[in-house]
């Protein structure tokens, strides 16, 4: 077993373009869907574990790691 497809749920969560075709999701129902339940990121690799904040990037996840000396985090650049 692959696991394909185990975090479909997630990826759509993240992202209306993935949702099935004319689902709109309008909690209050204001007339404004939502685009977005959250945001979804697979870390860097099983080893780092750094996820978009961790490195660098802004809008994304960041891991904090207790001890922090688990986890680098790169500092973020802001514009």
């Amino acid at each position: 077993m692959t696991g394909y497809g185990v975090d479909d749920y997630l990826h759509q969560a993240a992202d209306s373009s993935n949702w099935p075709g004319g689902l709109k999701y309008d909690p209050d129902n204001s007339g404004n869907p939502l685009s977005s339940l959250g945001v979804h990121e697979h870390w860097n690799d099983p080893v780092s574990k750094q996820y978009s904040g961790n490195l660098g990037r802004t809008g994304g996840i960041e891991l904090v790691s207790v001890p922090d000396t688990l986890v680098k985090t790169l500092k973020t650049v802001k514009n």
